[in-house]
């Protein structure tokens, strides 16, 4: 894969990764399955919510601007 093929991808996958980590954390039915399945896991995601919102914002943002100016 060449460096400019992951530079008009990552932004997507950053973006991905937010809303999936803000997708299991805010609905509750994937929460409570999350954390009686997966404690340790489900605590760490919980941990790192911010880093999450962040990747929503800031892949948005990089993803819109790869699809407009590029």
């Amino acid at each position: 894969m060449a460096p400019t093929q992951l530079d008009s991808i990552f932004p997507f996958i950053v973006l991905f990764y937010g809303i999936l980590v803000l997708f299991v954390l805010e609905l509750k039915p994937f929460a409570a399955l999350a954390n009686q399945h997966m404690p340790a896991w489900f605590q760490n995601v919980q941990q790192r919510r911010g880093l999450a919102f962040i990747c929503v914002i800031v892949g948005g943002l990089w993803a819109l601007q790869n699809l407009f100016f590029v």
